[in-house]
């Protein structure tokens, strides 16, 4: 990442929280997480909405998504479910 896109990055945010959304970021690799870190990024977006990397597939993913579902369902009337579904193509049939 360089500052461009922190820059954009950043601008992203600001823009997510004025309009009353909540921003999740997933799959962070170590070295994403130090430039968050030194950008102020981690704060910006609210540690408990960044999700590291993982080696089970979509594992952080489901975190996240995990997350998005407890913040809905704190602040509506109706619950909501969520269902992750992937395949994995080296057991795919052709």
């Amino acid at each position: 990442m360089d500052a461009t896109a922190i820059m954009a990055l950043i601008q992203f945010i600001e823009n997510m929280k004025e309009s009353g959304k909540l921003l999740l970021i997933s799959g962070v690799t170590g070295e994403v997480e130090r430039i968050f870190r030194r950008a102020g990024i981690d704060k910006a977006v609210g540690e408990e909405n960044i999700f590291s990397s993982d080696t089970a597939v979509l594992k952080s993913t489901k975190h996240a998504l995990q997350r998005a579902l407890d913040y809905v369902n704190s602040t509506g009337e109706k619950p909501y479910r969520v269902r992750l579904f992937y395949s994995r193509p080296e057991k795919a049939k052709l």
